[in-house]
């Protein structure tokens, strides 16, 4: 039987089937794996506390806080505001609209409550003074903040001037230590996933990178790769590899939050 390798095919084989997965239902099907193993690790630690102790906190402890449910997924730039141009002539606003739209399914999926700082293609306004991109800059901020302690990723793609230049980043905002370890999460999902030869690490944003400056919950931003690459451009016009993407992110958090409330529940 003949086809493309990235179909899915049932073979029978000494009387047992067997399934040869795509990369992106592996992917899938590894990381739900990791997400019900820590769920399931979580779960049985609180088991076992409960069963102890009783439902109620022992005395002379207080209860852990709770770990936030919500995330503020940013689609980058938007409208007249395109962003990174590719050698093909796309802009970066035209993949991180449905990298973040993806994103944010997977999470709401997963039980998070997600609020997008657009759902168009559109720069937004918040009537205020100042250039065009410097109110939408301000809109973005002003509806992260009222999400109260929600987790903050900024979805972007990247450009530089060496065609070579590939891989995904993750910068952190340094206003808040957890910051530093969601970007770590992202980025290693990312290089267990779909990236192995990717070898950079999460780095600290400096005050240009306007939003993470001035938030002060866990918030990263995340280059999803080089569009300036046309390897890495190539895969990114593909909607499989967007989703691949998306559900890395997705995963990262869940795994970034199961790990937090273990750490809560341990102390």
């Amino acid at each position: 039987m003949t086809g493309s390798r990235r179909e899915t095919i049932r073979v029978c084989k000494d009387g047992c089937f067997y399934m040869r997965m795509t990369p992106f239902l592996f992917i899938c099907v590894f990381f739900l794996i990791v997400v019900l193993m820590v769920c399931a690790a979580l779960g049985l630690h609180l088991l076992f506390d409960r069963t102890t102790f009783g439902d109620s906190p022992v005395s002379g402890t207080e209860e852990a806080p709770p770990v936030s449910h919500r995330v503020v997924i940013d689609a980058g730039h938007g409208g007249e505001d395109g962003g990174a141009p590719g050698p093909d002539g796309t802009c970066e606003k035209e993949y991180t609209l449905p990298i973040s739209r993806n994103t944010a399914d997977f999470l709401t999926v997963l039980g998070y409550e997600v609020t997008m700082t657009r759902t168009e293609d559109c720069m937004m306004s918040d009537g205020g003074a100042g250039t065009r991109k410097m109110q939408d800059m301000r809109h973005r901020l002003a509806t992260a903040r009222t999400c109260g302690d929600a987790l903050f990723v900024s979805v972007h793609l990247n450009r530089f001037p060496q065609a070579d230049c590939r891989g995904l980043q993750v910068y952190y905002s340094s206003n808040n230590g957890e910051s530093r370890r969601l970007a770590y999460c992202i980025q290693e999902g990312a290089v267990s996933a779909l990236q192995p030869d990717n070898h950079r690490v999460p780095k600290a944003a400096g005050s240009s990178i306007y939003l993470l400056d001035r938030l002060d919950t866990p918030a990263v931003l995340v280059e999803c790769g080089f569009l300036s690459n046309p390897d890495e451009a190539a895969m990114l016009r593909r909607a499989e590899y967007r989703q691949e993407l998306a559900f890395v992110m997705s995963c990262a958090v869940a795994q970034y939050a199961a790990s937090d409330q273990n750490a809560d529940t341990a102390s």
